[in-house]
């Protein structure tokens, strides 16, 4: 058995959801992230409230953002794990 790659998910959101809905080019690393707003971040695994603008920056750009921590992110494992089960060969 396989894992589905990253590279996987993310022609896959992007048929599904269409290239507008990938258009996160100041979020280049996570490939779930849709957008974020003054209190809240939209990805596809849900929508998060923050307390402040300076809670939300804070995981939008040292996470999201981040070729090394958007992995770490509880959230996209869930997805990776989500997309592997529905593609596993």
């Amino acid at each position: 058995m396989r894992g589905v790659s990253e590279r996987e998910v993310c022609e896959e959101v992007r048929i599904v959801k269409g290239d507008r809905a990938m258009d996160n080019s100041h979020i280049p690393y996570c490939p779930f992230y849709r957008k974020d707003g003054t209190d809240k971040l939209y990805c596809e695994g849900g929508t998060i409230k923050f307390p402040d603008r300076e809670a939300r920056h804070e995981i939008v750009y040292n996470v999201c953002a981040s070729a090394e921590h958007h992995k770490n992110c509880t959230l996209y494992k869930m997805l990776m794990n989500h997309y592997d089960r529905k593609y596993r060969t």
